[in-house]
Formats: C-alpha cells, structure tokens, sequence
C-alpha cells in the first residue's frame, strides 16, 4: 500500500535577536533544511506522527507533530527563544495550508 503525500513548510520567524544563526531542522532524525532568520522549506513527507527537532549549539527543542489525511499540507513556524541561560528554538504555531 502507497503512503498518502503530505507536505511540512517550515518557517524561521524573522528576528533581531539571533538572525546569524541557522538553525537546523530534522524531521524524524533526519536533517531536513538549516534555516536562517526569516527563511522557509517545503518538506516532501507522509501523512502521520513525525518527530520535529531543532539543532543549536546551544541545546535543541522536540516535539511531535501529526499530519492528517483531511489537511495534509501544515505550516510549522518556529522562533529562537532567548532565555537567561540557554537558547533554543521553539515552535510557535503549527497551521493548515
């Protein structure tokens, strides 16, 4: 049976703060795009669970996301969080297209 195609825009919000460094996405462990202040990648994937993470030098950030069949097409928009002690990106929304 032939897995239903699904896509996954991953967009880097623009910011002062941290615009020199890329950051890099992985998607179900593999590295997918690095993405600097403000850019975008359209990822080829599956409808289902995928493991979203972020690399930086400075710690990395996890989460599950799930694509379903009725809006296969998701946004995932992500910022560098500043923190007293680390920084690390986060996701801030996650959207149909």
């Amino acid at each position: 049976m032939e897995e239903k195609k699904a896509t996954i825009v991953f967009e880097r919000e623009s910011h002062f703060y941290g615009s020199l460094i890329s950051i890099k996405v992985l998607l179900d462990g593999k590295e997918v795009a690095k993405l600097a202040d403000g850019e975008k990648a359209k990822i080829e994937t599956t409808i289902g669970k995928h493991q979203v993470a972020f690399d930086l030098w400075s710690g990395d950030g996890k989460e599950e996301i799930e694509i379903k069949e009725e809006n296969p097409n998701i946004k995932v928009t992500f910022k560098l969080k500043i923190g007293l002690i680390t920084t690390k990106p986060k996701i801030v929304s996650i959207t149909n297209l």
